[in-house]
């Protein structure tokens, strides 16, 4: 006859081994916004909580951060958060500069079950079906957690370019031409010669749309997985003044009626 201790533990499941319960991605967004509000001082732990719109010691709020820590962006010291090396430069980092695309490889594989199932097939995966089958039966996980275990795995694979799909390619300096609001080509201003371009399917949205003149509308598109931050809208500003000069100087610049 079971124990009572024995049908304890039936009821409470089969506990897979430990993983990140958020992928890669979304990681690096969490410690960005950790980093806009405090930079590089420590933050006391209920300060973090509050900064990631968490209750203090909650549970979900808890395991956002141990992700956090699986991933290599903060660690824990003296019941403060620090941000490590690696979370600092991706936060200063544009996403196509080599530093940032060097730093999101090596994190994407620091969490061990990302490591061992990674190398497992020297990053040549095979299909979901296969690897759910592999992770019940070789990985001890519990049936239930791994669609979700799977998901965030392919999308940190995907978004660390380690599966091959997303290459990133250095546009060559003799063809590196930046199209003006005018529509014709120019040669890119200081710092944008050594600009990379990601193949990305992302898909774009529309953050805002607004009146210019009799007939005309102005839409702004964002495409990318990263939120639209205040400091993105100053870049995007500091763009339009600088291409202020290619404009026509007379156009009917009537209010809308």
């Amino acid at each position: 006859m079971n124990t009572p201790k024995e049908k304890k533990t039936r009821k409470q499941g089969k506990r897979s081994p430990g993983y990140p319960m958020i992928s890669l991605e979304e990681a690096i967004q969490k410690a960005k916004i950790l980093w806009e509000k405090d930079k590089n001082n420590p933050i006391p732990l209920k300060a973090a909580y509050e900064h990631l719109g968490y209750k203090a010691g909650s549970t979900y709020g808890a395991r956002v951060l141990a992700a956090m820590k699986k991933f290599g962006l903060i660690y824990e010291k003296q019941n403060d958060i620090i941000l490590t090396d690696e979370a600092i430069d991706l936060a200063l980092h544009e996403a196509y500069d080599e530093t940032y695309t060097k730093t999101t490889k090596k994190l994407a594989l620091k969490p061990t079950s990302y490591e061992k199932l990674f190398n497992e097939y020297g990053g040549n995966l095979p299909s979901d079906a296969t690897l759910k089958i592999k992770l019940i039966k070789d990985y001890d996980f519990n049936p239930d957690k791994v669609d979700g275990f799977l998901a965030d795995f392919r999308k940190t694979i995907e978004f660390a370019n380690l599966s091959g799909d997303k290459e990133l390619k250095e546009v060559p300096q003799d063809q590196s031409y930046l199209t003006d609001m005018s529509g014709s080509s120019s040669k890119p201003r200081a710092g944008t010669q050594m600009q990379k371009m990601q193949t990305s399917t992302d898909i774009e949205r529309e953050i805002a749309n607004y009146p210019v003149g009799r007939g005309l509308k102005a839409r702004i598109l964002i495409s990318g997985g990263s939120p639209v931050t205040t400091d993105s809208i100053e870049k995007l500003i500091k763009l339009l003044e600088l291409n202020r000069d290619d404009l026509p100087e007379t156009v009917d610049d009537e209010k809308d009626e």
